[in-house]
C-alpha cells in the first residue's frame, strides 16, 4: 500500500460542507477536511484498503482485480457500494 494520509474525509463520521470543511456527525462540531482523526474515527471503504486493490503506483492508481474484468482505480476511491470490496 501506498503511503497515505489519513484524516477526516476518511471517515464515515465526517459531513463535508465544502472542500475545506466539514461537520463531525458524533460531536456537531466544523472541523478542517483535512485535520488530524480523533479516537472514534472510523474507515470508510475505499479501493486502497481492498485486498482486490493491485499494483499501485507511486500516484495511487493501482489496479482491481474483484471484478469480472480487471481495470486501474484511484486508491483514494469510495467503495461502499462495490460488491468486491472486502477488507
Amino acid at each position: 500500500m501506498g503511503n497515505w494520509i489519513i484524516n477526516h474525509s476518511d471517515c464515515e463520521n465526517f459531513a463535508a460542507i465544502d472542500v475545506d470543511k466539514g461537520i463531525c456527525r458524533l460531536s456537531g462540531q466544523l472541523i478542517k477536511t483535512d485535520g488530524d482523526v480523533c479516537e472514534k474515527f472510523e474507515q470508510i471503504p475505499k479501493c486502497r484498503n481492498c485486498i482486490y486493490f493491485k499494483n499501485e503506483q507511486s500516484d495511487g492508481i493501482g489496479s482491481c482485480t474483484g471484478l469480472k474484468k480487471e481495470y486501474w482505480i484511484d486508491g483514494n476511491y469510495k467503495a461502499s457500494l462495490c460488491e468486491a470490496y472486502h477488507d
